[in-house]
This record gives structure tokens, C-alpha cells and sequence, in this order.
């Protein structure tokens, strides 16, 4: 009787660049609690997957994740980051589910190095188009290596957990977003700040209509530090987490987040120069002038990702960005990202904004890096 009518619980699990994260979600009907939130780093000393080291490194970490969830958890959602992975935006002559699928192989035979055959593949229909008269599907394409799938089911079977399916990121921050913002249907946009990549998509009537990989993430930035900043990583994330973007923003910390009405609305970023004199000691300058250009990359790198989307789908009504990821926690990034994209800007609150109950040894975990495997614990039964 439990299994037909009792609560039924889902697993998120994200293996990210730099840490295992895993979230419980205990779904009835249609309301749900996230009843367990954890994280551990990961940092194996060989990041490829071909090398035994970084699946002993894996295995420890999950191993210490599943030590914060409930045992009896069985059935998981996984992602994890594969330079192998292909998306692609595609169209194909209107036809039937069943022939579009058996078409698609023969697609993705352009985009593999080998054979189709050793990727799992599946797709996104976003519908029909017109191309000189003739109806065409407009499908987003996206494949993993199988190996690679294999070896992360069976290292978490090792453990105990049954993995039910495997999803990208956008997708899981698509569910998510739509339980956030109840089904926005405008046309506005995710930007996932990761440690190895970035990644941006683009919803729509509240689908992913869009995805960019963007080669720059928190990996990079905390490199460019340590050259400056010779200390070890947790450190280093500490005095990345006491800077402020701008000086603007560390005046607004200062002052306890008293500021004038008008401060931000038309002025841009305060730059060092413009900073009166004593304003931050010289390391948190350094710390400042090196995370704006970071940013200023991260933010070209967007804007020609967003020229080529209205370019592709002709859309011009881009209402909104929202910023997740462990670098969207920098005080004052929605403001500096605002102020160069002329547009709205959210940094995704995990705590307040999810229509969910959370138990309160799990609310301080929700952070903005936890949107991912959030979204993935969310996926219902039905969805497989």
C-alpha cells in the first residue's frame, strides 16, 4: 500500500566539476519537500574518466554525500559534466514520433566521431516551422557516450542507488524555473556559472529552447587568482567570497545595505579609479580588478551567445536573466550584470522562492550552486 499511496522520494545527484551534490526530494501528489541537501568536493587528482583515480575519487565522494541522505532512497536522477556531450539545434522533415526518432540516428551520425551507436541520445520538439513551404520539426538534439553513462550508473549502483535517469543541466533548471516562476511563458534566460563551464540557456513557454556551453567558470577565475594569490583553495574561495564586484556594492555591505533610492538605476559599475581614496586595503582591490575581468569575458562570451539566438529563432523579447552557480553568490553580480546587459537580472533564490517545504537542516544548504540537482530531484515518476 506504501508504494501505491506513501510519499515517493527522489534522488538528485550532480557530479560537477568540483563537488558531488545530492538532494532529496519527497513528492505526494503534487506538493513536495526537500528533506535532505548535501554536498562534498571533488577533486580527484586526474580529472579524465578514463583513469581509475578519478573514479576512486568519485566513489568517495558519493559514498560521503549518501551518508547525509536517507538509505532507503532508491531511485535517482544523475548528471554529470562530459566534454563528450553534443547539443544541436536541428531540423528534419515533419513526420511521425516513432520515424523522427529512427531519422535522428542518422543525424547524429554528423556530429559523432565514431558510430551513433555509442551514444544515448534523445530530443526536444519545439515544434513545427515553415522552410520555403514545407513543414519541418525544429528539434534540440542532445547525445551523451554511452561508456560514459555505463561506468556512472554502475559506480553508483556500487553504492546502493538505481539511477532512473540521466538529464542535462538545462533541463533540470527548466523544471525547477517552471516551479519557481509558475510556468513563465516570456522568453528569458539561465546562466549556470560552474566551476570547468558555464552554461546558458534560453527558455520559452517554459521549455528550453536554447543551450550554450561557454568554456569559462569558476576553475578559471580561482587559476587567475592563485597567480596572484598563492594560497590554498579554501582560502582562496574565502577571500572570493569576502569581495565584492564592485566597490559600489562593498559601500552597499558596508552601510549594511543602506543606499540611496537613485544609486543604481542609471549609474554603471564604480571602477577602481572612481573609488575614494582608502576605500578597500590593496588585496581586495587586486581581488576586484581581477573578478571584473573575469566577468567582463564571461558577460562577452553571453551576449554573443544571446546576438546568435535572436539570429537563429528571430526573437527579440529576451525579458529576464537569472544567474545561478557557485560565482552567482558574489555580492553585487546581479547589479554589474544588469548594468551591462540593460535587462533584469535575479540571482536564483533557492530558499524563499522554491514552492516547496524545506526542512530546517536543509535551508542553509540551499544555495544557489544546489539549483541543478534541485531540479533534478524534482523530476516526477511520470516524466520516465
Amino acid at each position: 500500500m506504501r508504494k501505491m499511496f506513501g510519499p515517493i522520494n527522489t534522488l538528485g545527484i550532480e557530479i560537477a566539476g568540483a563537488a558531488v551534490r545530492m538532494v532529496e526530494v519527497s513528492r505526494r501528489n503534487r506538493r513536495f519537500e526537500i528533506v535532505a541537501a548535501t554536498q562534498q568536493p571533488f577533486a580527484p587528482p586526474a580529472g579524465d574518466m578514463t583513469t581509475e583515480a578519478y573514479w576512486q575519487a568519485l566513489e568517495a565522494a558519493i559514498e560521503k554525500c549518501l551518508a547525509g541522505v536517507r538509505k532507503r532512497v532508491k531511485r535517482a536522477v544523475l548528471t554529470f559534466p562530459s566534454r563528450n556531450l553534443i547539443s544541436r539545434q536541428v531540423r528534419m522533415p515533419h513526420m511521425p514520433e516513432a520515424e523522427l526518432r529512427a531519422s535522428l540516428r542518422w543525424e547524429l551520425e554528423k556530429y559523432v566521431p565514431l558510430s551513433a551507436d555509442d551514444y544515448v541520445y534523445d530530443y526536444l520538439n519545439q515544434g513545427v516551422i515553415e522552410v520555403e513551404g514545407d513543414p519541418m520539426a525544429q528539434l534540440l538534439l542532445v547525445a551523451l557516450p554511452k561508456e560514459e553513462v555505463v561506468r556512472h550508473f554502475e559506480c553508483l549502483q556500487g553504492a546502493g542507488v538505481t539511477v532512473t535517469a540521466v538529464e542535462t543541466a538545462s533541463f533540470a533548471l527548466s523544471r525547477l524555473l517552471n516551479a519557481m516562476r509558475e510556468n513563465d511563458l516570456r522568453t528569458y534566460g539561465c546562466l549556470d556559472i560552474g566551476d570547468d563551464r558555464s552554461t546558458l540557456t534560453v527558455f520559452r513557454e517554459g521549455r528550453v529552447q536554447f543551450i550554450r556551453y561557454i568554456q569559462l567558470g569558476a576553475a578559471r577565475l580561482e587559476e587567475n587568482l592563485r597567480e596572484i594569490f598563492p594560497v590554498e583553495a579554501a582560502t582562496l574561495r574565502q577571500m572570493l567570497a569576502e569581495t565584492a564586484v564592485t566597490s559600489q556594492a562593498a559601500e552597499t555591505e558596508r552601510l549594511g545595505g543602506l543606499v540611496a533610492e537613485d544609486a543604481s538605476a542609471s549609474a554603471g559599475a564604480v571602477t577602481m579609479d572612481e573609488a575614494p581614496a582608502g576605500w578597500m586595503d590593496g588585496q581586495n582591490a587586486e581581488m576586484q580588478i581581477l573578478l571584473q575581468s573575469f566577468l567582463s569575458e564571461l558577460i562577452v562570451e553571453v551576449r554573443r551567445s544571446l546576438d546568435f539566438y535572436n539570429l537563429q529563432y528571430r526573437d527579440n523579447s529576451f525579458a529576464h536573466l537569472v544567474l545561478c552557480g557557485g560565482l552567482s553568490r558574489l555580492r553585487g553580480i546581479e547589479t554589474y550584470f544588469s548594468q551591462e546587459f540593460k535587462l533584469p537580472v535575479s540571482v536564483l533564490d533557492m530558499q524563499t522562492s522554491l514552492v516547496a517545504q524545506i526542512k530546517p537542516d536543509c535551508l542553509e544548504r540551499m544555495t544557489p550552486d544546489m539549483a541543478v540537482v534541485t531540479g533534478l530531484a524534482l523530476r516526477a515518476p511520470e516524466e520516465e
